[in-house]
Formats: structure tokens, sequence, C-alpha cells
């Protein structure tokens, strides 16, 4: 996948993403899906700034077989010092066949 990330912002480590310049920053995450049917199953993307403040967050309850893509997005105001944003991804099967693959995420500085 590509990546760029000029200012060093971004932690492989712990998945935060702290910028040094405050603002406001467009961020984004999604995930594509397969659910083979069977059992009902629910998966969900969201994203928080320092661990608890929803961004967004998006929802899918499936019951058939389908391939959807997950996917938000939102703006935040950073403090360009200690505010961080992390991503989650779940997936819950209920005993369903499926599989998360192909995430992403990304964001920058928009004023």
């Amino acid at each position: 996948g590509f990546v760029f990330d000029s200012d060093s912002a971004y932690s492989n480590t712990t998945g935060k993403f702290t910028p040094q310049t405050s603002g406001n920053y467009f961020i984004w995450a999604g995930c594509n899906d397969w659910y083979q049917g069977g059992a009902a199953t629910s998966r969900f993307v969201r994203v928080l700034k320092n661990g608890s403040d929803n961004i967004c967050h998006v929802n899918m309850y499936m019951t058939a077989s389908i391939r959807p893509i997950l996917f938000c997005s939102g703006i935040v105001t950073l403090n360009g010092s200690s505010d961080y944003v992390t991503t989650e991804v779940r997936q819950d099967d209920h005993n369903g066949p499926g599989q998360i693959y192909g995430y992403q995420f990304g964001g920058f500085r928009i004023t």
C-alpha cells in the first residue's frame, strides 16, 4: 500500500497519529470485508481522538453473503502536541465465516 508520512506523525508501534502542528484535520478509516453468510455478524470501524472521543463510527450488521466496504471520516481539531488519533476495526462473527482485510487509515491538516 501507499504510505506517506512527511512529518513522522504516525507510530507503527502504538498505532497513534500524533501531528506536531495544531489545526483541523480530516481523518478517515475503512476496511474491505468478506462475509460468506450463515450466522448473523456485525462489523464496525471507528476513529477516536485521545482514545475516547468518537470522531466517526460506522457499523454494519449482516445475515447474507456480502462484500461490503466500511468507511468513516470526520474533521477534528488537534493541538499539535499531545492530541492523537487512533482507529479500531472489529468483527463479531457469531460463529459465521468471514474476515476483514484491506484496512486503510489516513489524515491530513486542512487549516
